[in-house]
């Protein structure tokens, strides 16, 4: 059924973006996110400003990235419960430091680049979540499960390398 596997594509999108060259034309994969959404789909926070900047639209993904950003400030959560396939907040403020590098806007770069510094260094701190906790215990709903922490790194191994930014 079409309707089924539109539904739901934004988190294998989501995935592809992890990745500068993984996806040919990211172009051709935005609409699908966007109607998967339309239908009813998980709009994870950040994920279409992620994927606008690896399409190269860097100036639309700081206005989207800037809004889940907006979201996330909100929440004042580490991570949103519940869900294996979560988004961290400094998934966004590694993208948006990128964008920002990207648009010459080097000092603003450098501020998301120091929030997801700071955000991604309390997160490998804390202990990380087991299989074998249920929803209701607190460290899972204030630590990160291992496929989050290996983002947090290779998005910070990224924004770094773009940034100029040695490692402590």
């Amino acid at each position: 059924n079409p309707d089924e596997l539109i539904v739901g594509v934004e988190i294998r999108a989501w995935t592809c973006a992890l990745v500068p060259d993984a996806v040919a034309d990211f172009d051709r994969v935005l609409p699908l996110v966007r109607e998967s959404v339309a239908r009813g789909g998980d709009p994870m926070p950040g994920s279409i400003g992620a994927l606008q900047y690896r399409a190269g639209h860097v100036a639309d993904a700081v206005e989207a990235l800037t809004e889940a950003s907006r979201a996330w400030e909100l929440t004042g959560s580490i991570v949103s419960p519940g869900s294996y396939h979560d988004l961290l907040p400094g998934y966004t403020w590694y993208f948006l430091a990128m964008a920002c590098h990207d648009l010459g806007r080097f000092a603003e770069s450098r501020t998301w680049y120091d929030k997801a510094e700071a955000y991604t260094q309390t997160a490998l701190a804390r202990p990380a979540v087991s299989d074998q906790l249920d929803s209701s215990n607190w460290l899972r709903q204030h630590a990160v499960n291992w496929h989050q922490r290996v983002v947090l790194e290779r998005l910070q191994r990224e924004a770094r390398t773009m940034l100029g930014v040695a490692e402590p």
